[in-house]
């Protein structure tokens, strides 16, 4: 993997840059791919990081990434049609790309997958901070009157109210700007948050909060418009993660209608980053010939790591995992387990035929899942929200806005 020679010409041939004497590519770091051993922990390092001496040098470091490549990686959408949406304070949403965008859009960020492949990313700075204060709000009233609630239980409760049976689909006629800071996407150099509504519209607490959750997700939604319907980019499916998805299938409906799009939760919805770091890291010792040349560092010896024998026979291990499960078997393996958010959604099983130069790579990312299921518990929501046993995962579709609209995908 390389960078966009083009780009750099370009860049070279500014009149004040070439009368520079160096040249851009000889400023910029050396990419590395997933897989490809970044170095190794040395002494000072060790010492800095630990100075009780419990850290040893000789560690093999991956190849650091960014939230952008972690979030790929922890939501296990590095194939080309899918794409993460990781929210927080700010939120961004990703889309790996099929083929390059066919021109500038100041609305999208051009990133990679920690593999090479090409991404489009739609990054809003405002996302939780208005729905906060709000939910701030409820919980000194709460207090007010003398029933304090935990942080969890007013979330919660507020959330579901906004998919609750009597909430009008439109939100009630009521209107919220979540623009607690400026947001370029929406051409605003700062913030005004603004609730409004019309004397005519339904003020209850379930449109309020389902207006409050609505408009918490405009504003990624503009550049995933760009990209969509500007430039034809297809989506199948999206995984959310970040707290919000923890409390079970709300923010995953509500996000499924703002974007038109089939939107995946998984175990780890909460974890972000932190757990697609570990799984670059983990995936150095088993990249076929990079794994090989990593060094022998005697206590790895010891657990079995290195590229020996042992670490070999782990290998073999691990592809005897490699191949699909069978029709089913992810159905029948969350039969007997209920995740206590209610609303975990893995994905146990790949018939995809994926780009042989990623093949290792996207078949270790399913690996680690399958170890991910011997741990974690699963959802089984009651009828008429149904599992595909033809792909091993629960679903809720754009028109899930309601309890009566969640089914398998076609």
């Amino acid at each position: 993997m390389t960078y966009e020679t083009e780009f750099i010409k370009r860049f070279d041939a500014i009149e004040e840059v070439a009368a520079q004497p160096w040249k851009l590519e000889n400023l910029l770091p050396r990419p590395l791919v997933a897989g490809t051993p970044a170095g190794t922990l040395t002494a000072e390092g060790a010492k800095l990081l630990d100075p009780t001496g419990t850290l040893q040098p000789g560690v093999v470091l991956a190849p650091p990434e960014g939230d952008a490549g972690t979030g790929m990686v922890a939501t296990n959408s590095v194939r080309v049609r899918t794409g993460n949406v990781s929210a927080g304070t700010s939120i961004f949403a990703m889309v790996v790309l099929e083929h390059k965008l066919a021109r500038l859009h100041p609305e999208v960020d051009l990133v990679t997958t920690p593999a090479g492949d090409l991404a489009g990313m739609s990054h809003a700075n405002n996302f939780t901070s208005d729905l906060n204060a709000w939910v701030g709000l409820f919980g000194q009233f709460a207090a007010a009157i003398g029933q304090p609630v935990d942080a969890g239980t007013l979330y919660g409760t507020l959330f579901r109210a906004a998919i609750a049976d009597d909430v009008d689909a439109d939100c009630g006629g009521l209107l919220n700007y979540p623009f607690r800071s400026g947001e370029f996407l929406a051409g605003l150099p700062e913030g005004r948050p603004l609730f409004a509504r019309s004397p005519e519209a339904r003020m209850s607490l379930g449109n309020f909060m389902r207006t409050q959750l609505f408009s918490a997700f405009s504003p990624v939604k503009i550049g995933m418009d760009v990209m969509t319907k500007d430039e034809g980019v297809a989506v199948d499916s999206l995984v959310g993660h970040g707290g919000i998805f923890t409390t079970p299938k709300v923010a995953q409906k509500i996000l499924a209608a703002a974007f038109d799009t089939p939107i995946k939760v998984m175990a780890t919805a909460a974890e972000g980053g932190a757990w697609g770091m570990a799984v670059l890291a983990d995936y150095l010792w088993h990249a076929g010939p990079a794994a090989r040349r990593l060094p022998r560092h005697p206590r790895l010896r010891r657990r079995g790591l290195h590229h020996g024998s042992a670490g070999r026979q782990r290998r073999g291990r691990l592809r005897s995992l490699l191949r699909p499960l069978p029709q089913g078997a992810a159905d029948r393996a969350c039969r007997h387990r209920k995740h206590p958010a209610g609303n975990q959604i893995t994905v146990h099983r790949n018939n995809s035929k994926p780009d042989e130069r990623n093949t290792i790579w996207q078949r270790w990312l399913i690996t680690a899942r399958k170890y991910e299921l011997k741990s974690s518990r699963c959802a089984k929501w009651s009828p008429p929200c149904t599992s595909s046993s033809s792909s091993g995962i629960w679903w809720c579709g754009p028109q899930a806005t309601s309890r009566s609209a969640c089914t398998p995908p076609t």
